[in-house]
């Protein structure tokens, strides 16, 4: 992964450039920039923010990994943030979008596992032995166990969903379903 710098004002300079929303970066502006080592330097202003990790890979699939762990802890992020302020009503409605979330991640993390079993068998059709090819099956069995484990706290968040109905409600089921899936987002290990 690249090394991100910060510049805390940028010097006036001929050269433009630009972050990856489009805005100007103008002399005395704070932003951050990366480099590839291959495939160019981008730019991203503060208010964009630090870099992800899913910007700082050039890999299609690692990215697509990273970015449903992304997803899935800025959904736990913004459901916290409303159960502590929320009535009964609106918590429900940040644990289904939170489910919500969890399940589609769930499944773009599974749509990945596939992809390097197939990059796997292609391989190894076309080379009697290759350790990429070994590697794609590690990473694919790697991303299965993400997809189970977020598949996981997608069943523990709707069992608190519907652990929500009528006076039954306890404060801290929603909180458990929340950390279930924050545990599971952290489960990606490559």
């Amino acid at each position: 992964m690249p090394r991100v710098y910060f510049v805390k004002k940028a010097r006036t300079s001929k050269k433009s450039r630009r972050c990856k929303c489009g805005t100007e970066i103008q002399a005395g502006d704070s932003y951050y920039w990366w480099s590839f080592r291959y495939g160019g330097t981008y730019i991203s202003c503060i208010s964009c923010g630090r870099p992800r990790q899913s910007q700082l890979t050039q890999s299609d699939k690692f990215s697509r990994l990273y970015g449903a762990q992304e997803s899935v802890l800025d959904a736990v992020e913004t459901a916290r943030a409303a159960f502590d302020r929320g009535s009964i009503e609106e918590i429900r409605a940040h644990l289904e979008e939170l489910g919500d979330t969890v399940e589609q991640s769930a499944e773009e993390v599974d749509d990945v596992a596939r992809e390097y079993e197939e990059a796997a068998d292609s391989i190894e059709e076309t080379f009697s032995y290759s350790p990429t090819a070994d590697d794609c099956r590690e990473y694919a069995s790697q991303a299965e166990e993400f997809a189970r484990e977020l598949q996981d706290a997608a069943q523990s968040i709707g069992d608190a969903i519907s652990g929500l109905e009528g006076e039954s409600f306890r404060s801290d089921t929603a909180e458990e379903a929340a950390e279930a899936a924050e545990t599971a987002a952290h489960s990606l290990s490559l």
